[in-house]
């Protein structure tokens, strides 16, 4: 008998648009009856299985086999990958995810999808330690069913079964699975609260996995359709080259400032803490002239001329010698140059004036002021040099006599380059209110 998956995933694993089903395979009875059950339905699909190896137990490598042996009998392509973790600090579960979750991503492409075994009872479980670790409503919605990866998605098919529907679909089929000795462990907040708090809830509330897994269901639909409104409100306020327009965002509430800050940063791929919504909020408060810079992890974030932008994190600025008529890529453009010499491109000089057409001499600081040069960018400027001295930079300034030198700039979309001279006008549209 094949297991009871919803008829809208078998319709979308089955669509033109996935050639490849990649599974997460642990070796447990979750991704075990996942695996099976996908080769049962024979959807005509290429099926691929991927095994992430921590070295966290001593049972590991055992693992590894049994996937691998499991894989076989099915004739499935086996796949296997062993990583290595920092164990001195922070979260161990937070970083064997991380670590699994990289490792899984580079199989999926924008026709692949990634299977995982989550089922009712991971659900329950995400959504009370979201809870007792003090979650806003949107960490209530639990694990999503389907979120994008990479180029492609991740599908968790099983969210709808109780973990015993599992343990009997595999008993059915004769499956044999490995178990997580660490599952155990009740260190770990997860499994505290399997092991302990959950048993005395469903002494309560008999059925509160699916209870649980129903108002986690609800709340994602409720954040779907006030994502589509709070779209329409942000959408207002971007500009050409993706930033932010802050305009009267100070005089919202500062629940309401972090609400739209934390929904823009989503769109961008960044999740950020409540702390660092919060950090963000009071740094963007000041002086509108300050151009306050916020670091994360992967990203930087910045305020200039009254927008905030997303950035990629920096990169150090070598010099590079570049042939005449020769293409140079950086990290952020591309650079080449036409005239007679040697040249090179240098970091930014300091304490260096800029002849202007006009013969009057600009410090490069005061220079940089005036064209509005974003301040990410003034040491990525291509600052060309000959014999030492300062030639021009890309095509915004050139030594005046200096009139056979052409440099062709290319920027990349790595790095935004706004150009602030482009006024814009307020209309009433530029609301921060969803109507």
């Amino acid at each position: 008998m094949p297991i009871s998956l919803k008829k809208e995933d078998i319709n979308f694993l089955q669509s033109n648009q996935i050639d490849t089903l990649v599974i997460g395979l642990s070796g447990g009875v979750d991704s075990m009856v996942l695996l099976h059950a996908i080769v049962q339905l024979a959807l005509s699909k290429k099926v691929i299985a991927v095994h992430v190896h921590h070295g966290l137990s001593k049972n590991a490598d055992d693992w590894l086999s049994h996937c691998e042996r499991f894989s076989q009998t099915l004739a499935v392509p086996f796949y296997s990958h062993r990583v290595s973790l920092d164990l001195d600090k922070g979260s161990l579960e937070e970083k064997a995810r991380d670590a699994r979750y990289k490792v899984l991503e580079e199989y999926i492409s924008p026709k692949s999808v990634l299977l995982l075994g989550h089922h009712m009872g991971d659900q329950a479980e995400t959504i009370l330690f979201r809870l007792l670790r003090g979650t806003g409503g949107r960490g209530l919605a639990g694990i999503p069913h389907i979120r994008k990866l990479g180029q492609g998605l991740l599908l968790r098919p099983l969210m709808h079964l109780s973990k015993q529907a599992l343990y009997d679909y595999a008993k059915q089929h004769h499956l044999s699975w490995v178990e997580d000795e660490s599952n155990s462990d009740v260190r770990y907040s997860r499994n505290k609260i399997r092991n302990e708090l959950m048993p005395q809830l469903k002494a309560i509330a008999p059925k509160i996995e699916a209870q649980l897994t129903h108002t986690a269901n609800r709340i994602h639909t409720d954040y779907s359709i006030l994502d589509r409104l709070a779209g329409r409100v942000v959408g207002s306020h971007i500009n050409e080259w993706g930033g932010l327009r802050l305009t009267d965002l100070h005089e919202q509430p500062i629940e309401e400032q972090i609400y739209w800050l934390q929904y823009y940063l989503r769109t961008q791929d960044i999740n950020a803490t409540y702390a660092q919504l919060e950090n963000l909020a009071s740094s963007l408060a000041g002086e509108v002239g300050q151009q306050p810079l916020i670091q994360l992890s992967d990203k930087r974030l910045q305020r200039f001329h009254g927008c905030l932008y997303v950035l990629p994190q920096s990169v150090p600025v070598v010099t590079l010698p570049i042939e005449v008529g020769v293409t140079v890529s950086r990290a952020f453009d591309q650079v080449r140059v036409e005239g007679v010499g040697q040249f090179e491109l240098k970091p930014r000089p300091s304490q260096v004036s800029l002849l202007m057409p006009s013969g009057q001499h600009r410090s490069l600081k005061k220079w940089l002021n005036d064209q509005q040069i974003p301040i990410w960018w003034r040491d990525h400027l291509p600052y060309l040099f000959q014999n030492g001295v300062l030639v021009a930079i890309g095509n915004l300034w050139r030594e005046p006599e200096q009139v056979d030198i052409r440099i062709d700039w290319v920027i990349n979309n790595k790095l935004v380059f706004p150009k602030p001279s482009k006024i814009h006008i307020q209309n009433e549209h530029d609301s921060w209110t969803l109507e």
